[in-house]
């Protein structure tokens, strides 16, 4: 059951993420995935674990935010600065 998924689509970026100070939240550089479009579902995350934002107090998520782009938003428990890191972001069309 479910709705059938027609299309999987994916790419990789190196994203530093800017500190972020405590409560608030920033959206990280965009993710370039060619054929991405509005409403279509989305994953990101560290491609490696490293000193970035796993080790941080801060949530994210992605979504598209217009066509071929990917936009990851972070948000920040405590005052955080993640290292530089290669993201993957995953898209799927249903």
């Amino acid at each position: 059951s479910g709705t059938a998924i027609t299309g999987h689509i994916s790419a990789t970026a190196a994203i530093d993420i800017a500190s972020t100070a405590a409560g608030a939240c920033a959206s990280a550089p965009a993710i370039t995935v060619t054929g991405a479009a509005v409403g279509d579902s989305v994953y990101a995350s560290p491609t490696a674990v490293a000193s970035g934002i796993e080790t941080t107090a801060m949530t994210w998520s992605a979504y598209v935010s217009a066509a071929n782009t990917v936009i990851v938003r972070v948000c920040a428990e405590a005052l955080s600065d993640p290292a530089l890191q290669t993201w993957r972001a995953d898209v799927w069309r249903h």
